[in-house]
């Protein structure tokens, strides 16, 4: 009878940011609920921690940063090229065009070949240059997993990346974070709405791409017309002072 235990595969989750973007809180899923008999998961992130490091720090997972006043390139990637000499991984999944490039450089050079990017937007204006040298690092990309399946098709028709390298897999949801106990009554009268007042709700980080500067604008139109209806914005982000600045002007 065989009776030693299987290798783990070590995977290196690399982010740019560990705040609590869509990305990282995807990160943070997969991470928590990886298959640990099979995985040892690790995150890094290219700059300073943040919440998402903190939850997974809590859940007792391996997390640090690249963080350095000294910014820059060159001063990145020897970070980088010196973490990843020091500690080994089976698998880089990067995401983030930056840390994606960072890891098709530098990844190479200290033996890591199995590398998977993370497509999760179309970034339709997205930098001439970038993309250049996207294309031409692409060969060392293993697999891209893309979150929808318009990412997917950019990937194939703009990227050029064959077929048989994309793989897409939507976003995962923990339910059990959504199992709400209250009625819509008694959530209502918690936020001091009334139970006939009309609401757009909008969800997400309070940052310049998701344009909370539109909506407000385009409220603001409409209570002109004397459309009767509240707005509800959730979401956290470094431009709330400022969003809230313009609510109430």
């Amino acid at each position: 009878m065989n009776t030693s235990k299987q290798k783990k595969i070590r995977i290196l989750f690399f982010s740019a940011s560990s705040g609590l973007g869509g990305a990282e809180r995807q990160i943070y899923y997969m991470i928590k609920y990886i298959d640990k008999a099979k995985f040892e998961p690790t995150h890094l992130a290219l700059r300073s921690p943040g919440e998402t490091s903190e939850m997974l720090k809590m859940e007792g997972f391996k997390t640090s940063s690249m963080y350095s006043d000294k910014k820059g390139i060159v001063k990145t990637s020897k970070n980088l090229k010196k973490y990843l000499k020091n500690n080994t991984f089976d698998i880089i999944y990067a995401f983030g065009y930056r840390t994606n490039l960072y890891t098709r450089i530098i990844a190479p050079l200290t033996g890591h070949k199995t590398i998977i990017t993370a497509q999760r937007s179309v970034d339709a204006n997205r930098n001439k240059i970038i993309s250049i040298i996207d294309k031409l690092t692409s060969k060392y990309v293993k697999l891209y997993i893309s979150n929808s399946y318009a990412a997917a098709e950019l990937l194939e028709k703009r990227e050029k990346i064959k077929p048989e390298k994309i793989k897409v897999i939507h976003n995962g949801i923990d339910l059990e974070k959504y199992q709400i106990p209250e009625t819509k009554e008694q959530l209502r009268q918690e936020y001091g709405y009334n139970n006939d007042d009309f609401i757009t709700i909008n969800v997400g980080n309070l940052l310049p791409p998701k344009n909370h500067k539109l909506l407000i604008n385009a409220c603001a139109q409409l209570k002109k017309k004397n459309k009767q209806f509240k707005l509800l914005i959730a979401g956290e982000g470094h431009l709330r002072q400022e969003l809230e600045t313009r609510l109430k002007n």
